[in-house]
Formats: structure tokens, sequence, C-alpha cells
């Protein structure tokens, strides 16, 4: 009992510190080298104590002009329109997508302990990926969102997109994880928004438009209810296009295409984690695109009901391959790759 009173009164002088103004500053991701150079520009002038020595001047001159340089907002190199990043989470889903400056998060769930406060934040810095104002919940699986107040606060985050379901959820057990992560939300300043079919999101040089669901919903379970949204960005040879399909499954499939009967996408996401029973693979034989991202644990690595839907395209599973990406470059060419294998492959352009 003495312990767990000490404990107590410690923690709430710690919640107070960092609740104070400016007791906490996000600063840029910066390299190593640039951490040498400014230590050994503060020692030099330590060591000389000189404002007139010229070579500490040029060198705190460099050194002034660097940490600017390195303090600006990072930016894709100028041939990729756009990029998606499937992180490694187990099984749960967390995706970046990025254009240009500007970036968003797509789900930050997983069964990895501690991946919000660790994982997931130290992935996105190592990506370059700087701060992320805006995020979006697919849907109210616990996979997809139970990292994300935990990483919030260390990614600058101020704004989340959800369905009108998720809020209901929230509303139908306001004990359960959807409302409380809704409190928490709430409780750090970041604004929730609904979104729903026919509404756009603009993000750098591409165009998210949300296909499903609509709103009202026909659906009643959570994954039916999930937010598909389709990326699309403007290449030198035509549009090209990132499908994200969170947990969808036949009844939102079927909608999907009696809505849109065209429906392609050049880079997509394994709908349900690759799950062939709920129909990822007939999906994405007749979307056809030329790189699969499939985030999902062991459970359905390599399924062989989905080798039909493998053949003719780029498949790219955490479970085996790690954290994996795609980009669709300024000449409409198709790049993919993982972080375990180094590997680089392109697909042509259709």
């Amino acid at each position: 009992a003495l312990l767990a009173l000490l404990a107590g009164v410690i923690t709430t002088i710690a919640l107070f510190a960092d609740s104070l103004p400016l007791s906490v500053i996000h600063v840029p991701h910066v390299s190593a080298l640039w951490a040498i150079g400014a230590t050994l520009v503060i020692g030099w002038w330590c060591a000389v104590g000189d404002r007139k020595n010229t070579p500490v001047l040029i060198a705190t001159v460099i050194m002034i002009g660097w940490t600017v340089i390195a303090f600006l907002p990072p930016r894709l190199d100028s041939n990729v329109a756009l990029r998606v990043d499937s992180l490694d989470v187990g099984n749960g889903s967390c995706l970046l997508v990025r254009s240009g400056s500007d970036s968003i998060l797509i789900d930050a769930g997983s069964s990895h302990f501690g991946a919000g406060q660790r994982t997931i934040p130290r992935a996105l810095r190592a990506l370059g990926a700087g701060r992320i104002d805006t995020a979006i919940i697919t849907h109210a699986n616990l996979d997809h969102y139970n990292a994300l107040i935990d990483a919030a606060d260390q990614i600058g985050l101020h704004r989340v997109l959800v369905t009108a379901n998720f809020i209901d959820q929230a509303t139908a057990d306001p004990d359960g994880p959807v409302a409380a992560l809704l409190e928490a939300l709430n409780g750090a300043g970041i604004r929730t928004e609904t979104i729903s079919a026919g509404d756009t999101i603009l993000l750098g040089a591409m165009t998210a438009q949300i296909l499903s669901p609509p709103e009202p919903s026909p659906f009643d379970e959570a994954n039916n209810n999930s937010l598909v949204v389709n990326f699309w960005v403007y290449t030198y040879t035509g549009d090209r296009s990132l499908l994200i399909t969170g947990d969808i499954e036949h009844d939102a499939m079927d909608r999907l295409f009696a809505q849109h009967p065209d429906l392609r996408a050049d880079i997509a996401e394994a709908p349900h984690h690759g799950s062939a029973v709920t129909g990822a693979g007939e999906f994405l034989l007749r979307i056809n695109p030329q790189v699969v991202l499939q985030s999902t644990g062991p459970s359905r690595l390599n399924d062989p009901r989905l080798d039909e839907a493998r053949q003719g395209r780029a498949w790219l599973t955490t479970a085996s391959d790690g954290a994996v990406w795609a980009s669709i470059l300024q000449d409409g060419t198709i790049d993919s790759g993982s972080f375990i294998q180094q590997d680089r492959r392109s697909s042509p352009t259709r």
C-alpha cells in the first residue's frame, strides 16, 4: 500500500510537469552526423570563448544553416508522386501515405505490446515522415486503432477521421474501447471528424476519394463498414491510384462494384489482411493491382487459396517481408520493395 501511494504521488507530479506549457517540445529527427557537428561546435565555443574567432564563427554559421535545413518539413524525392508504407505491426494494420511534404496515417493497430509508444513512432521517424497532422481509422476493430492514442502525441496528431458507425459503436458501448479512444482523443485536444462515401481529402498532389461506406450505412457489421479510400495522383503517363480497403468483406465488395463497376487500382491493400474466406482473392483479381501490400501475422502468410490472385503482380507481406512499401513515380512507374529483403521491384506502366 505504501509503495502504491508513493507511485501515485510520483505519477501525479510527472503528469503535472508534462502538462505545463513548453514542457515537451517536438523537434525533427536529425542525423547522428548533425548531432556530432553541433556538439563539436558547442564544445569549440566553450573552449575558445572568443566571439571574434573567425573559424568558430564560420563553423557556427554552417551549423545554423544545417539546422534550418534539418528542421524543414521532410519531402519525398521529386520523382515520387505517391508513396505508401505498410509497417510491420504483426496482426494489425498501420499504413503511411505521403505526397510531397504531406502525409496521412491510415490505421494504427497492432498485436505487439508497446507499438504505439515505441514501434510506430520510431518507424515513422526512420521513414522521415515528420509530423503527421491527420489519421484515418478505417473501422472499429482494435487491431486497426489500439496503438493510435499512444502514438498521437509523438507524431503531432491533430485530427482523426472516422465513420459514423465508429461513433455509433462508442454510443452503444460507452464503457468499451472505441468510447475510451474517443474520450482520450478529446482529452488530448485531437478533434474527431466523420467521413463517408462521396467525401474528398486533398493531400499534396493527391486526391483521396471516399468510396465506402455511405451514410447512412446499409451494413451492420464493423468490417463491412470499413472506410475504402481511393488515392489517385496524376503522372506524366496518366492517373495512377492506391486503394485502401480496411477489412471489407463480400457485402461491401459487392456494393463497391455495383457503384463503381470499373474500379481498378495500381497499388492495393489486401482486404481484411488477405483473408481468402472473406473474398480478398476475388476482389484483388477484379481490381487488378500491380502491387499488393498485405499486413498480417503468420496465420495468413502464403495462403494457397490466394495463389491465383498473386500471379502476375508484386505481393508483399509484412509477416515475411517486414515493413513494405510501394511508390508511384512521376513517370507512371510503380516501384515496390521491403526493408528486410532490400529488393526493389519495378512494375511496368499499364
